[in-house]
């Protein structure tokens, strides 16, 4: 499995358009830098995608070519909104690439174990191959803004850590597009579990 991984620095359709979130700092380093660096280390992930809009072009280049460079990243300038982003980025994915992944580039706070669990469900039930779209959101979001990555999305299934569940439960509440919330990592034996179901 080769997975590329596309970081978009603007904010996505959730989050207040003029939150310039992504050069913020977490202990001296930018955020989108620790998002980063959460896929460094993993052998799948064979291309990170850094796309940033025209306006924050320059400043990407004076203060992190070298630094990206350095870590084999691409920089893809994308548009001013997310999806124009997503699209830039897509046209730079290397010919071998067969699993995407998309993660909002100020959202560093991703459990290791969240990441392995959904590698081993790939590597088990390609995406291509089972119809899944995978989509790792921010875990501190509200519970308004998970039913509303929900509706828009449409997802079907949510796959979701044990300390989430209630705010997951809630946020999926009453919409008819959620068939099935998943626990990753334990949880209650009301609730389907990833490993048993593996």
């Amino acid at each position: 499995m080769k997975i590329a991984v596309i970081l978009p620095l603007v904010a996505p359709p959730f989050v207040q358009k003029n939150a310039l979130r992504h050069f913020s700092r977490i202990d001296g380093r930018e955020v989108f830098l620790r998002t980063l660096e959460i896929y460094t280390p993993r052998e799948e992930v064979s291309q990170r995608i850094v796309v940033v809009t025209p306006s924050d072009m320059e400043e990407m280049h004076d203060r992190f070519a070298s630094h990206l460079g350095f870590q084999d990243v691409t920089v893809a300038t994308g548009g001013s909104d997310w999806a124009s982003c997503i699209a830039r980025a897509l046209e730079k994915l290397q010919p071998d690439i067969d699993t995407l992944l998309i993660h909002d580039a100020c959202c560093p706070a991703v459990p290791y174990t969240l990441l392995d669990a959904l590698e081993d469900a790939l590597a088990k039930a390609p995406p291509t191959v089972a119809g899944i779209v995978p989509v790792l959101v921010n875990t501190r979001l509200t519970v308004d803004q998970y039913r509303y990555l929900f509706e828009d999305s449409r997802a079907k299934a949510v796959f979701v850590s044990t300390a989430l569940l209630t705010t997951i439960q809630e946020a999926a509440a009453d919409l008819p597009n959620v068939k099935q919330i998943v626990v990753v990592g334990g949880g209650p034996a009301s609730v389907p579990r990833l490993d048993t179901l593996l």
